[in-house]
């Protein structure tokens, strides 16, 4: 396994980019579909009309374009109608599909992807209603939790006696607290936590700090502060797997065990970088977050250092002024919001949460909720909307060690800026993530080894899961990481980009009997990888866009202990850095087909990398954490020649050598693979850029094998890809749309929506 994986043991806020178009709802979301419609329509949607079973209510299948009881037989004549026409509906558009679902016929407003829509409906409600209850901070007095008389406290409702049905409003206002929800509702009566409307709603885990001394040269002081220790990991080889020193270096740091002190100049002495990465506090000033300094001489303009010994706070602001005249706050709280384990249909929206000082991901049951700042136990609930921001670990964890947490739906929400990672979990079943973003997040753990969980999203052991709309921008290395264990899980319409890692990485995943991960209808561009399926198995990427990847669109790397089939088809894979696909594969029988190659032109893919820095350069954020995002991605100039004019996009690349173009790509994957070599073939060579490889087949092994390494292909051979001009609307700006006459719409290549 290449990644340490501790797993075994509301709206978007990026810019409106017109360039990029919004994806339709597709098939794979089409019961999802028609359980929001019965939920705005009221109706449990018994259609009297139907085209497929989904679309009928529970206990009804559809027949002869009729919704009928299900042990009403069919006849065959109505079985071969119903599979004829489920046949032909999987062939029409998401606007064709969502016509005519009433009862009597008539179409109803179709639901665009994202939108308001979206939300689960909140009953009718007055604020006087017994099951109504209130909270406002700003409220002096007695709390009963009614309108007149609130709670001043989130946790007071949560710790209230909740019914089924029952609505709480949180009215507008700060709120530093701990919330831990245990209550149960049902599936048609859930328990409603709600925002008040249009208003500011903020969970913080910080306090406001007063009382300065002036230390002169611009650095003031505030005493009683109390620090948080470092995360230090402590696991056998921690130091090289998570920390990313060398072996000896990582022995040395191991042997400290628990030791913490001494672990803590150990790193302030070999890797401070890396301690600044395991660090905990957070101050901002009026919003803005100031850089961690990890001893006092380090401290300069824009940074704050914490003296754990005298527990004293040093802050020096950007502009050397006093912190008294600013809104100075300090991180204290590690857990802002924890559902129980046990806890059942919540619907929690609208709420902003802020500044937690949670360490990164740990080994650690839910239920202690000291080291999550966000944490989703427990099933069925609708987490919608909500945003969060500035936690120094992960940002929203989806039940880092229970089984029971399920069938939970996270809509529209966004994380943004966690220090870790955006989302998180580990055993998720059955559940939809669908709408949100996941942004800027990683900053504070860019110093750790590379492959160490950091990024967008990082999905552990998950079955069942559709991560659908989503957007992953600008993260620390990878933008969605599924990893260990993980199948059945669909990634669709969805949006990844900016990221010095892979924009989506399958690792280790799928499952025997067939049971593997779908990857369709996405679009991955300006990545150090478009995708990368690393030792998975049953995994089928078809109909995505893969441009502008720094390395390779497609990137694999297959060990013996899998041998099943993964299918790449149907895919845009164009101006990539160094290869189309990137293939360094023994044992596997991966299939390529139908894909569209196209390198691009040298300027096409400048500009489109310019447009890239330049986005991050424009950010509303402080010099650290911009410079923290750009990350590698400044160094991936590698391709380019020592002139800086000219680069080296081949089509696909084999091991230590690269396919120039698609002639070259189709010839290596004919004569390597199996199906198309017998073991009588005497030993031959290819010549590729000047250098020959040589190649032999033995009695013992019908595959081929690379006389260097002894590595063994058993490749299917690509014989339907081609290469031509996808003809974007403007792809350096990052707008994909396909003009009229490209070669993708005839065969059906890339996402759908492109080809509108």
């Amino acid at each position: 396994m290449l990644a340490f994986c501790s797993c075994k043991d509301s709206q978007n806020n990026r810019p409106a980019d017109e360039g990029t178009p919004t994806p339709p709802v597709t098939e794979e979301e089409q019961s999802t579909t028609i359980e929001l419609l019965s939920q705005i329509t009221g109706s449990d949607v018994p259609l009297s009309e139907c085209v497929i079973n989904e679309q009928c209510s529970a206990g009804k299948i559809c027949a002869e374009g009729k919704c009928i009881a299900a042990e009403e037989p069919q006849t065959e004549d109505a079985v071969a109608e119903e599979q004829t026409s489920e046949a032909q509906t999987s062939e029409e558009t998401a606007e064709e599909k969502q016509d005519d679902l009433t009862g009597n016929g008539e179409p109803v407003a179709k639901i665009a992807p994202c939108s308001e829509e979206g939300f689960t409906p909140i009953p009718a409600y007055s604020d006087t209603d017994a099951n109504v209850h209130h909270v406002d901070s700003k409220y002096i007095g007695k709390s009963l939790g009614t309108k007149e008389q609130p709670w001043q406290k989130i946790s007071s409702a949560a710790d209230h006696d909740l019914q089924p049905g029952d609505i709480v409003i949180v009215h507008a206002g700060t709120y530093r607290e701990t919330v831990k929800i245990k209550s149960q509702g049902t599936a048609g009566k859930p328990i409603y936590f709600i925002a008040e409307k249009d208003a500011d709603v903020i969970i913080k885990g910080s306090d406001v700090i007063a009382g300065w001394k002036d230390e002169g040269g611009g650095i003031y002081s505030h005493d009683g502060w109390q620090s948080k220790m470092p995360w230090l990991p402590v696991p056998e080889s921690s130091g090289y797997y998570v920390v990313g020193m060398v072996q000896d270096k990582a022995a040395i740091y191991d042997k400290l065990g628990t030791d913490w002190n001494a672990k803590i100049e150990f790193l302030k002495k070999e890797d401070p970088d890396a301690l600044y990465s395991l660090m905990r506090g957070q101050v901002f000033v009026d919003e803005e977050p100031l850089k961690e300094a990890i001893v006092k001489d380090k401290l300069s303009a824009g940074m704050f250092y914490i003296d754990p010994a005298a527990s004293k706070l040093y802050v020096w602001l950007t502009d050397s002024t006093n912190p008294s005249n600013r809104m100075v706050e300090g991180s204290k709280r590690d857990g802002l919001l924890i559902f129980d384990d046990n806890s059942k249909n919540i619907v929690f929206r609208g709420f902003k949460l802020r500044h937690a000082t949670n360490p990164l991901r740990v080994q650690d049951s839910v239920e202690k909720g000291s080291t999550y700042g966000v944490v989703i136990a427990g099933s069925g609930h609708k987490f919608e909307g909500n945003e969060i921001k500035y936690l120094n670990g992960s940002g929203l964890n989806i039940s880092e060690t229970s089984t029971s947490t399920k069938d939970n739906r996270l809509y529209k929400n966004s994380v943004l800026y966690a220090g870790h990672v955006g989302i998180s979990s580990y055993k998720a079943l059955n559940s939809i993530f669908e709408c949100n973003t996941t942004a800027y997040n990683g900053w504070r753990s860019m110093f750790l080894k590379d492959n160490w969980e950091h990024g967008g999203m990082k999905l552990c052991a998950a079955n069942g899961l559709t991560v659908s709309y989503h957007k992953a921008y600008f993260n620390i290395r990878h933008g969605i990481w599924f990893d260990d264990a993980c199948y059945n899980n669909k990634v669709i319409n969805s949006e990844v980009y900016g990221h010095n890692g892979i924009g989506i990485d399958l690792e280790h995943c799928g499952a025997d009997g067939g049971s593997g991960n779908t990857v369709t209808e996405n679009v991955a561009y300006s990545n150090k990888f478009g995708i990368v399926f690393n030792n998975s198995r049953y995994t089928a990427v078809t109909n995505n866009l893969f441009a502008y990847n720094f390395y390779a669109g497609v990137a694999n790397n297959v060990g013996d202990e899998y041998k099943k089939t993964n299918i790449v088809s149907k895919n845009l894979i164009t101006n990539f850095g160094l290869a189309g696909i990137g293939y360094n594969v023994h044992g596997d029988t991966t299939e390529f087909t139908g894909n569209q190659f196209f390198k691009g032109s040298f300027s096409e893919y400048k500009n489109r990398f310019e447009n890239v820095i330049g986005e991050i350069d424009a950010l509303s954020a402080p010099v650290f954490l911009k410079k923290a995002l750009k990350g590698e991605l400044t160094y991936n100039s590698f391709v380019l020649n020592k002139a800086g004019d000219k680069w080296f996009p081949p089509i696909g690349m084999r091991y230590s050598f690269a396919a120039d173009s698609l002639a070259i790509w189709r010839r290596m994957t004919d004569i390597y693979s199996a199906s198309e070599q017998p073991v009588t073939t005497p030993q031959f060579t290819e010549e590729i850029r000047g250098t020959k490889y040589y190649y032999k087949t033995t009695a013992s092994e019908e595959n081929p094998q690379l006389i260097v390494g002894e590595i063994k292909w058993n490749f299917k051979p690509d014989a339907e890809s081609i290469a031509e001009d996808p003809q974007f609307a403007d792809s350096p700006s990052a707008n994909f749309h396909l003009k009229e006459g490209s070669p993708s719409f005839t065969n059906g290549i890339g996402p759908s929506y492109l080809r509108k």
